[in-house]
């Protein structure tokens, strides 16, 4: 999945910026619960070039409203659980 990395002459890898940002980039849309199979289409996409700009777009636009939706429903769980501390804290303080 990840692209193509240089080799030297000692046959280690050979990072370039543009390498480490793309992994990096990875690695970001993994955590934020991407898909493998979506993953493997931005990258097949990055291969294409300009020509695949729309494309990739959309795809990041379409993960990006599921990220939201995730995010809301993380933050009103969060706020059952804060609901539930403040409870305990009062019972606790008297």
């Amino acid at each position: 999945m990840f692209p193509r990395i240089a080799r030297g002459g000692d046959r280690r890898r050979k990072y370039s910026e543009e390498d480490i940002g793309r992994i990096m980039l990875l690695v970001k849309l993994r955590r934020t619960g991407m898909s493998v199979h979506d993953m493997q289409r931005f990258v097949q996409l990055l291969a294409g070039g300009a020509e695949t700009h729309q494309e990739r777009m959309t795809l990041l636009l379409e993960h990006r409203i599921k990220v939201l939706s995730q995010f809301e429903q993380v933050q009103s769980d969060l706020a059952a659980v804060d609901v539930k501390i403040a409870y305990y804290e009062n019972k606790l303080a008297t």
